[in-house]
């Protein structure tokens, strides 16, 4: 499934209608195996930690070695994160849409990187756009 192609999740309203809510975190972060780029990873071995704050955040570890990727719900020590990345659960969902430019929430300060920045940049290669 692609990022556009997430399903809107029906919802009963108060009156018996349904309602679509939005796509969460943990849908894009669900996905993400079905994204992955082995080809693009081979020869790869990282570890990079999601903190994601607000409505729908958590904590996740996306760890790649050599094209294969592995996505925990927690910090992962082994390998130890070799990036951690920081910003809100609406703007990771915006960004993993295509609405929102990762450099420019990165230079606004709405996406902040720890540790190893050349890698965060070259792990957006490792899943295919839409």
């Amino acid at each position: 499934m692609r990022p556009h192609e997430f399903p809107r999740f029906a919802q009963n309203d108060e009156d018996g209608g349904e309602e679509m809510s939005e796509i969460t975190a943990r849908d894009v972060i669900a996905g993400m195996k079905d994204h992955f780029d082995e080809g693009a990873a081979r020869g790869e071995t990282a570890a990079v930690v999601y903190q994601l704050t607000g409505e729908g955040g958590g904590t996740w570890t996306l760890r790649v070695k050599d094209g294969v990727l592995e996505v925990d719900e927690a910090i992962a020590s082994d390998p130890a994160p070799s990036a951690t990345i920081d910003m809100a659960a609406e703007d990771f969902v915006q960004v993993a849409l295509g609405n929102m430019n990762p450099m420019q929430g990165f230079m606004s300060g709405k996406i902040k990187i720890q540790g190893d920045l050349l890698l965060a940049q070259r792990f957006q290669g490792f899943f295919k756009r839409p």
